[in-house]
C-alpha cells in the first residue's frame, strides 16, 4: 500500500524507501528472487532520484541475498558497489560491505583477502548500537572461526547476541548464534554449543526466517553425532 501511495504521489524517494522492509523480510525468509526484485526496484528509483543512502543499502541488501543463496561471486560484486558508494559519500558505512565481502571470500577459500578486509576496520563497543555495524562483526567472526581463534570469536558473539536480545533484533542474529555454537564446539563445550544452536533455531522459528536454518540444523546434528546420539 505504501509503495502504491508513493507511486500515486510521484514520490521516487518515498517509493524507494518503501521497498526496504519487503527486501529485508525476504532476506530473512531466504526468498532470494523476491528480495532481489524489491532491492533492484528500490535501487533503480534511488538512482533516478539521486538518493545515495538508499543506493548504498540496496546494493548491500542484494549482496546479502546472494550471500545467503551461496552465490559468492555476485555477493562480492554487489558489496563492491556498496563499498564504492560508501567510500565516496558515506565513509562511516564502509565496514558493512567489507564484512560481507570477507564472508564471501572465506567461502571461496580466500583467507588472505578476507583477513585484509576485516583488518581494514575497527568496531568500537559503543558503535554496536548501530545495526549497520553488525555486518562487520559478522565478517570478523567468520574469519576468527576459520583461524580457530575461538576465544576472540566468543568475546564478540557474546556481546552481539546480548545486544540483539536486548534490542529484539532478528536480522543476522541466527548467524551469530551459529558462529557462537561453532566456537563453543571448537573449544569442546558441547552443552554451550547446543544451547547456541537451539537459540538460533528458536529465533528462526519465531520470525519465520530461513537464513541459516540448514547450517544450524547441521551444527546440532554434528553435536549429537559427537555425543554418540
Amino acid at each position: 500500500e505504501g509503495i502504491a501511495l508513493s507511486q500515486a504521489a510521484n514520490n521516487r524517494w518515498g517509493e524507494a524507501i518503501m521497498h526496504y522492509t519487503p527486501a529485508l523480510v525476504h532476506l530473512q525468509r531466504l526468498e532470494v528472487e523476491a528480495g532481489l526484485a524489491h532491492a533492484r526496484a528500490s535501487l533503480r528509483l534511488a538512482e533516478e532520484g539521486g538518493v545515495i543512502l538508499v543506493q548504498f543499502y540496496m546494493n548491500l541488501f542484494q549482496s546479502l541475498l546472494h550471500l545467503a543463496a551461496k552465490d559468492y561471486e555476485a555477493a562480492i560484486r554487489l558489496a563492491e558497489e556498496s563499498l564504492a558508494i560508501a567510500g565516496q559519500h558515506l565513509p562511516v558505512l564502509m565496514p558493512a560491505p567489507s564484512g560481507v565481502m570477507a564472508i564471501a571470500h572465506l567461502a571461496l577459500g580466500d583467507q588472505e583477502t578476507a583477513g585484509e578486509l576485516v583488518g581494514s576496520y575497527r568496531i568500537d563497543s559503543d558503535q554496536l548500537s548501530m545495526i549497520k555495524m553488525l555486518l562487520p562483526e559478522l565478517g570478523k567472526c567468520w574469519y576468527l572461526l576459520v583461524q580457530e581463534a575461538y576465544a576472540d570469536l566468543l568475546t564478540i558473539t557474546t556481546k552481539v547476541v546480548a545486544f540483539g536480545e536486548e534490542q529484539g533484533l532478528s536480522l543476522a542474529m541466527p548467524q551469530f548464534y551459529l558462529i557462537q555454537g561453532q566456537g563453543y564446539l571448537g573449544l569442546g563445550n558441547m552443552a554451550a554449543a547446543r544451547k547456541s544452536g537451539q537459540t538460533g533455531l528458536a529465533l528462526l522459528d519465531k520470525t519465520g526466517g530461513r537464513w541459516g536454518l540448514s547450517e544450524l540444523e547441521n551444527l546440532l546434528a554434528d553435536i549429537e553425532g559427537r555425543n554418540g546420539n
